[in-house]
């Protein structure tokens, strides 16, 4: 079945023109109080995925272009200031590429799950003082009066772990021991079984995988003295790049691991024992660091340390030049965003159900 399926993939990857369906880049330049003026651009074509649902030929379930627009500075509302442009397009080779552009008070606020998820309204069925700071970026000073931008890592992964395990405890869910059943030769035997498919599967899928690309371009308020996972670009720039083979090469190490079985046998040991303590979010972050470190080029938790400077720019003043400046096109989007609700939508795929008598 699962060499039928990588055959099945595999044609449909070869009758497709465009392989790159997801590309996301932004650009941030950042002042020393966390004002910033950034630009987003996301590029997808949805064409071959659509295709391997059985959706071949299928709206896109994220709707046309402009309503893509619509829902993504609705998303962004409480975090922007003024927005300087936004536009949707259809490229060359048939790609959806949206683009916003805007300046914000609070550049941190807008990598703050936290405050997404209580703005979302979806915090439902946990409190929001049970839920842990998770950023995907963050600023703050150091000892050494330093600026230290960080993107979420390891560090961060413990802490959602620690949320998570205090949150069980709260709700009397904590694991017996032996009640998280392990086989160390079942799972060796699955491993064994997923390496004879993998190279069929990862054939069929690269094409797809391969087109994942994100970049994030950052430029600061003085200068870089260091910095970890960004590559150093400038004096005051770093950059920040993800793609698809990173994700390959993560699912090569773990099929390859001749000893996953015992470290996964060994992790659940440690977890169950030491649920009540935070020794059990150590032992998952130390199985997850090796990883971790494949996806993040031998790092595990991503920093920009910065001498600080002069602002990088005239926060007030391109405000208003910004303000000024903005087309009426762009001032219906505002106001349509203002007013729209959800308009994702995802195929369905299920069967069409009978009508009821």
């Amino acid at each position: 079945m699962k060499l039928k399926l990588a055959t099945a993939a595999a044609v449909v990857c070869t009758a497709l023109p465009s392989m790159a369906f997801i590309k996301l880049e932004t650009k941030s330049t950042v002042n020393k109080d966390g004002s910033a003026k950034f630009t987003t651009v996301l590029e997808f074509d949805l064409t071959a995925p659509l295709a391997m649902m059985g959706q071949a030929g299928a709206k896109n379930p994220l709707g046309d272009g402009r309503e893509i627009l619509v829902q993504m500075i609705k998303g962004m509302k409480g975090h922007v200031d003024v927005w300087s442009d936004a536009k949707a397009e259809t490229t060359k080779g048939g790609a959806t590429r949206i683009s916003v552009s805007g300046f914000t008070k609070d550049w941190r606020g807008m990598g703050d799950l936290k405050k997404a998820i209580a703005a979302s309204g979806q915090a439902d069925k946990v409190t929001m003082e049970d839920i842990p700071e998770i950023k995907i970026l963050d600023m703050k000073n150091d000892s050494s009066g330093n600026t230290v931008i960080t993107m979420a890592g390891l560090d961060d992964i413990g802490n959602i772990l620690n949320a998570a395990r205090q949150f069980a405890i709260k709700k009397g869910e904590v694991p017996k021991p032996g009640e998280m059943k392990v086989d160390e030769a079942e799972i060796a035997q699955g491993l064994t079984q997923a390496r004879s498919a993998w190279p069929g599967i990862k054939g069929a899928l690269s094409p797809l995988i391969k087109g994942i690309s994100l970049k994030s371009d950052i430029e600061v308020s003085g200068t870089i003295s260091s910095s970890e996972v960004f590559k150093k670009t400038g004096e005051n720039t770093a950059t920040f790049t993800f793609n698809g083979d990173q994700l390959l090469s993560l699912a090569d190490q773990i099929i390859a691991d001749e000893e996953l079985p015992g470290k996964i046998v060994a992790l659940v040991k440690d977890v169950e024992s030491n649920f009540d303590n935070e020794k059990s979010v150590t032992a998952v972050k130390s199985f997850i660091e090796p990883y971790l470190k494949t996806v993040y080029g031998g790092a595990t938790n991503p920093k920009i340390v910065i001498k600080p400077g002069a602002d990088a720019f005239d926060y007030a003043g391109e405000v208003e030049k910004a303000k000024a400046g903005q087309s009426a096109e762009l001032k219906t989007l505002i106001e349509d965003a203002g007013k729209a609700g959800s308009g994702i939508k995802l195929p369905d795929t299920a069967k069409p159900k009978k009508p009821a008598p």
